[in-house]
């Protein structure tokens, strides 16, 4: 049985500023990312390991996968069986707080 995938208010308002900001510049690019940062969150849903351990964190429980040039980080708690994306990260900003 897979993990439920959930994104969190944060994430999703993530998503919306990414696809606005490059859809100024290129429609046709902006969707493809935002299709290809879902797919990726998707398969957390049968294979929520499959980022690396979130270097900022103290626990192998908060993950990344890096879809250039966004980092999206992820939780997994096994005890619901739940993948939360918290937040879509920009490689260039600073570290992100995480707890």
């Amino acid at each position: 049985m897979g993990y439920k995938v959930i994104w969190t208010d944060e994430a999703i308002a993530d998503l919306r500023q990414i696809v606005a900001r490059i859809a100024k510049d290129n429609p046709p690019a902006a969707v493809k990312m935002g299709e290809e940062l879902i797919r990726k969150s998707l398969l957390l849903a049968e294979h929520p390991r499959m980022g690396r351990v979130l270097r900022e964190a103290k626990r192998d429980t908060l993950r990344e996968i890096i879809i250039r040039p966004y980092r999206l980080i992820y939780e997994i708690d096994g005890s619901s069986s739940t993948v939360m994306v918290r937040v879509l990260w920009h490689g260039a900003r600073r570290e992100p707080e995480i707890e």
